[in-house]
């Protein structure tokens, strides 16, 4: 009886509050727009993976995050070890990867290792197929890879913990902080992680087939990354990021075969300061960043050990405005330095590149029918190239589930140091 007595009371106390409810107006405050991306139109192809989708992928590497996510074609070594994306038809070093608008490949061999990012450092990430890459700068013959890190003036305090166990003596932590006011906004990232991979294994060589377990396959790897967004006026914004990334890994060799012991780590510092200016027919976007990178070779029964070293410079600026009310414009001055020195050779190299880029977009049947004509020139050293052109072009067919899209584009690929100097 008390119980019903108490469903009673409960009904009549949410009727009268029901009832008393009415209509009111809240007045927002006013928000500035102050962190926004410059992305290919509608007419390229793209696909893009927001911080929900990625979430999961927290204490993942980027490689397996894209292997889930994307249709990339994603080759790696084993847990830990090196890991590449690479378009249909193109390989690894044909996929350039931007942090912030700063490219981070390797001046080298052109590629970047995909195992040493972390899912936890990155809020957006961004897939620009063939010729919506020719945007972002130059190399992506196979397509690109846009990573961002995100802030807002919202205030709010988060501290998030995280951390992982599983076979073979691996586990992951990882700790991020963020704080924001209407003026400031702060995100810190630490990530650790660690795995023997000492997992067991039958010799498949007759005829003993022995159980062995499998050794020199542990790494050590870590993370650091602190976001810093200041507002400076009403509808302008200055962006810091700074990255930490270390790893320690030991090269396993075939399964069934005695093996020397190897080793390979890897040092990358990357900072990058992006301010910008937003008002309704304009957007100004200057980005700068550096990069240094150290890779450590060993090989102890070759006796073996190698150093080599990067840096990494690129400066750029980026508008977007309307000549009259059809045409969108897009121009971009980019430059970038790259220098890099191996013990084995002795002596330092370098590489100076610097682009020009125009892209206009307009649309005809109704808003509908999408085109974009890009036109870039290229200096790097001593060779130029002044016309580099795309062309996109896209049109629904059926609402939004079936569209017809083309894109054609001439560009060149710039040799690595590697290819130019070391063979």
């Amino acid at each position: 009886m008390k119980s019903v007595w108490c469903l009673l009371i409960l009904s009549l106390v949410l009727g009268n509050t029901m009832r008393a409810q009415t209509d009111t107006t809240l007045e927002l405050k006013v928000f500035f727009l102050s962190d926004v991306r410059i992305t290919p139109d509608e007419s390229f192809k793209k696909s893009e993976l927001d911080s929900a989708r990625m979430a999961p992928y927290d204490l993942s590497d980027l490689g397996e995050l894209l292997r889930s996510e994307s249709e990339l074609f994603i080759r790696d070594q084993g847990p830990g070890l090196l890991s590449t994306a690479s378009f249909r038809g193109t390989g690894a070093n044909h996929t350039k990867l931007y942090f912030n608008g700063v490219p981070i490949n390797s001046g080298m061999n052109g590629v970047f290792d995909l195992s040493l990012f972390s899912g936890l450092l990155v809020d957006e990430l961004e897939v620009h197929y063939g010729a919506s890459s020719m945007i972002d700068g130059d190399g992506g013959l196979g397509g690109s890879l846009q990573l961002r890190q995100k802030a807002t003036f919202q205030p709010r305090f988060y501290v998030t913990a995280m951390g992982q166990i599983g076979s073979f003596g691996a586990h992951n932590e990882a700790l991020r902080v963020d704080w924001s006011n209407s003026s400031i906004s702060s995100s810190t990232r630490i990530l650790y992680q660690h795995a023997d991979n000492d997992f067991p294994y039958i010799d498949p060589t007759p005829p003993e087939y022995e159980e062995h377990t499998r050794e020199q396959a542990s790494f050590n790897k870590g993370g650091f990354s602190q976001l810093l967004l200041f507002r400076t006026g009403k509808n302008s914004a200055l962006k810091a990021n700074f990255i930490y990334l270390s790893a320690d890994r030991d090269l396993p060799g075939p399964a069934a075969k005695a093996h020397p012991k190897e080793k390979q780590d890897d040092r990358i510092a990357l900072g990058t300061l992006e301010w910008s200016r937003i008002s309704s027919k304009t957007s100004w976007y200057a980005i700068g960043g550096i990069k240094h990178q150290i890779l450590l070779y060993e090989n102890e029964g070759a006796d073996v050990f190698s150093k080599s070293s990067e840096n990494h410079a690129n400066g750029q600026v980026r508008v977007n405005y309307y000549l009259g009310k059809a045409l969108k414009m897009e121009s971009s001055l980019i430059t970038d330095y790259a220098e890099a020195f191996n013990t084995e050779y002795g002596e330092w190299k370098s590489q100076w590149k610097t682009q020009m880029i125009h892209r206009g977009t307009w649309a005809w049947a109704n808003k509908k029918w999408m085109n974009s004509i890009l036109i870039k020139s290229l200096v790097a050293d001593d060779r130029i190239y002044p016309l580099l052109p795309s062309y996109a072009t896209s049109y629904p067919l059926y609402k939004k589930w079936v569209k017809a899209r083309l894109s054609a584009s001439y560009h060149v690929a710039i040799p690595t140091l590697n290819d130019r100097f070391w063979g």
